[in-house]
């Protein structure tokens, strides 16, 4: 079982039966009403009502580059970026399946990985997308003190 299929299971535990139930029933209203239970946002495991939701600020990059907290921010995310704590997310549009790895949904970020570091495989929109952000990583790991192998794994 992949990584989001444990997820996917994760988030049905408890649900499985009268989901199977409502799906062989045909009951697509009920369907819709247990798989949005499934989705609902939820904080600290309750379910939250998106009108209780209050809209934080945000602002335009430009003006907030000329703030005295940049420098520092954009540090960190340096850091954050070159040690493998971040994931960027490229799978929109269809873009996960051009890698050949199969659905979104089930795919392993070190399957994904593999693909970023092999340097033959610059075919398809995926992979271009991808050896663009390894090269853009390698640019990014000069001058912090962490080699650009380290950085790409």
């Amino acid at each position: 079982m992949t990584f989001m299929e444990k997820k996917i299971a994760e988030l049905v535990r408890g649900r499985e039966n009268e989901l199977e139930q409502a799906v062989a029933a045909g009951d697509l209203k009920k369907v819709d009403r247990i798989t949005g239970e499934i989705n609902a946002l939820k904080i600290n495991g309750k379910p939250v009502n998106p009108d209780e939701l209050e809209c934080g600020e945000a602002y335009f990059v430009k003006d907030f580059l000329v703030t005295p907290s940049a420098k520092d921010y954009l540090r960190k995310a340096r850091e954050t970026i070159l040690n493998g704590e971040y994931v960027p997310e490229f799978f929109f549009a269809g873009a996960a399946t051009r890698l050949g790895l199969g659905p979104m949904y089930f795919l392993d970020p070190r399957d994904v990985a593999k693909v970023v570091t092999d340097k033959s495989a610059t075919a398809g929109l995926g992979q271009r997308q991808l050896a663009a952000y390894a090269s853009r990583l390698a640019a990014l790991s000069e001058g912090s003190g962490i080699k650009p192998e380290k950085a790409l794994k």
